[in-house]
């Protein structure tokens, strides 16, 4: 990766439960900063089943990406492998 094209995505991703009580992912939420995903995650968690808060850094022209960075996790969310 070029270090000169990375960037750093803060993403929230809501999940909600499924007419089978499965969860399911909501659209995914980026915002600006790492205080701002951490809070935009509290705040949905009060109406979603589980919230996830994480950042991923890389390179957006290349596609190539580190791993993600969780930040937080609120209530039911999907295991991470």
């Amino acid at each position: 990766m070029s270090a000169t094209a990375l960037k750093t995505y803060y993403v929230v991703q809501p999940f909600v439960r499924g007419k089978r009580g499965g969860l399911k992912a909501e659209q995914a939420i980026q915002v600006q900063s790492e205080t701002a995903a951490i809070l935009r995650g509290e705040r949905l968690a009060e109406s979603k089943a589980g919230v996830l808060v994480f950042s991923q850094t890389g390179d957006p022209e290349m596609g190539d990406f580190d791993e993600p960075v969780f930040l937080a996790s609120h209530g039911d969310v999907p295991p991470r492998d």
